[in-house]
């Protein structure tokens, strides 16, 4: 029995994971018509802003409704799988923050392989218009 829950345990521990969290239950079912993006890194602003033409998401600055996004790539310097501390078959994660005025509604997270794309943050965006029920 130990054996067979230690073998489900290492297949789903691999399987591609997104993370999300709705901080204001009340948000849920919203209708938001613009979004304005918090990015400094304009490499990862770009690939946004290409993801957010395939939805009806406007992007406009000043917009009560703020996007925020957040990323790191996983350095590969240790090759010695007893001594690294993280999941080794991801090569970052990119993170969206929905706020609105200012405070945090809902975050979503994804580990992602490669190079991150504009799949990873499509997934992310379809993810958040599912779970809150947006209807832009």
């Amino acid at each position: 029995m130990r054996y067979i829950l230690l073998f489900v345990l290492f297949f789903t521990a691999c399987q591609d994971k997104t993370y999300s969290r709705i901080y204001k239950q009340s948000e849920v079912g919203t209708t938001i018509l613009a979004l304005s993006i918090s990015e400094t890194n304009q490499t990862i602003k770009a690939i946004v802003l290409k993801a957010l033409k395939h939805t009806d998401f406007k992007v406009v600055s000043g917009s009560p409704y703020a996007l925020e996004i957040d990323g790191a790539t996983y350095p590969k310097k240790c090759n010695n799988p007893t001594t690294s501390t993280y999941d080794a078959t991801y090569d970052g994660y990119i993170k969206l923050t929905l706020l609105k005025n200012m405070k945090r509604i809902y975050i979503c997270q994804k580990d992602y392989h490669g190079r991150l794309d504009e799949g990873a943050i499509s997934a992310l965006l379809e993810k958040m218009q599912e779970d809150l029920k947006i209807t832009p």
